[in-house]
């Protein structure tokens, strides 16, 4: 006797619609992480361009504190915040005051992509005009430059 086997009572999915659910769930989970790559990439700007502000304040009240730069980087062009040059904000100035709080790896201050930040210290001074800039590199994108007049 043959066993009719689409009234046998069996529930169950077919593979067609086992494959159908599968390829459903991949693609809504491509649309999330595509989602969260773009969320991740604007944060790391914004967090970019919080730093630089906080760098560029940090740097301006050096200057109207002392009326000059630290003598190792007057006049550098894109002197980077390693170490030793952050240390200027740190508490190694002639007043021992800490003009910035921020996380330094063994490097210095680095950007979110782990580049760090650069400073120019080489543009003219006018009493009542500072100009002085921060650089970051955004990968893929053009050098964003931040000015504090």
């Amino acid at each position: 006797m043959k066993k009719n086997y689409r009234h046998s009572g069996r529930k169950g999915f077919s593979l067609v619609e086992l494959l159908t659910v599968i390829a459903i769930i991949g693609i809504l989970a491509g649309l999330t992480m595509i989602a969260v790559g773009a969320a991740k990439r604007r944060a790391h700007r914004a967090t970019a361009q919080s730093e630089v502000r906080e760098l560029l304040k940090a740097w301006n009240v050096y200057w109207l504190t002392f009326g000059k730069w630290p003598d190792s980087l007057n006049g550098a062009t894109n002197a980077p915040m390693n170490v030793s040059n952050m240390s200027h904000l740190r508490g190694s100035n002639p007043m021992n005051l800490y003009l910035i709080d921020v996380k330094l790896s063994s490097k210095g201050f680095e950007d979110p992509w782990g580049t760090l930040y650069t400073v120019d210290f080489s543009q003219t001074r006018t009493p009542g005009y500072d100009v002085y800039e921060a650089c970051v590199a955004f990968p893929l994108m053009r050098r964003n430059k931040y000015e504090n007049m």
